[in-house]
């Protein structure tokens, strides 16, 4: 959905929900793994929201409805994973990265050394795809070692595809792109190794503004 046809469903939710009090009252009591009482909810309204933190993730999540409206449940589970225990993943979209030297020699992260030049990659292919996706944010955050080269200022030519804003910062890139079928896609950062030291280096996320379900 474009941002528009996101605001006129936000105001025409708004509107119903500004009704008078239902008749009906709404009442759940949530269990996780059977023996974690998770706080529950009663009132009159359309809907209600009940935030879970349980320490562990492993066991079924029971819910019953203590009330006389008909419940519908949508569980949503939403957190950032622990550094270095990163899963990949391509749903909708395809993405590879690559590091590669100054001569276009492939790199691996391990083996840079401090005050080499070097480039990353991200090539994009959603083949499968019946159409282009509009407004893709892809995320680039880079070890604190290494230094962002802003191609803008040295006055090179970029050697990617085209883009629709890019926000460049201290330590990460933002792009937003659409991506199309074919071609394949591809998106191009300079770098510098410029301190010596271990680093983390974060995973790359890119995925659809306004769909979720889209990403890799």
């Amino acid at each position: 959905m474009s941002t528009q046809t996101t605001a006129y469903a936000l105001l025409a939710l708004s509107s119903f929900l500004e009704q008078p009090e239902y008749p009906e009252q709404s009442a759940a009591r949530f269990i996780l793994a059977a023996k974690m009482n998770c706080s529950g909810h009663q009132r009159r309204g359309p809907s209600a929201e009940t935030v879970i933190a349980p320490k562990t993730l492993n066991g079924a999540l029971d819910m019953t409805n203590r009330g006389t409206a008909v419940a519908y449940v949508r569980l949503i589970l939403k957190g950032t994973p622990l550094a270095g225990r990163e899963t990949a993943v391509n749903q909708g979209i395809s993405m590879q990265v690559e590091y590669e030297t100054k001569n276009g020699q492939t790199l691996s992260p391990l083996a840079i050394e401090t005050g080499d030049g070097l480039h990353r990659q991200c090539h994009f292919e959603c083949a499968a795809c019946s159409g282009p996706i509009d407004r893709v944010a892809l995320t680039q955050i880079f070890p604190s070692g290494w230094e962002i080269r802003n191609m803008r200022f040295e006055q090179l030519s970029e050697k990617e595809s085209g883009y629709e804003y890019r926000d460049i910062r201290d330590d990460r890139v933002y792009t937003y792109c659409s991506l199309n079928p074919q071609p394949v896609s591809h998106y191009r950062i300079e770098l510098n190794a410029a301190y010596v030291g271990r680093y983390y280096l974060p995973a790359v996320y890119a995925s659809a503004m306004y769909d979720e379900t889209i990403n890799a």
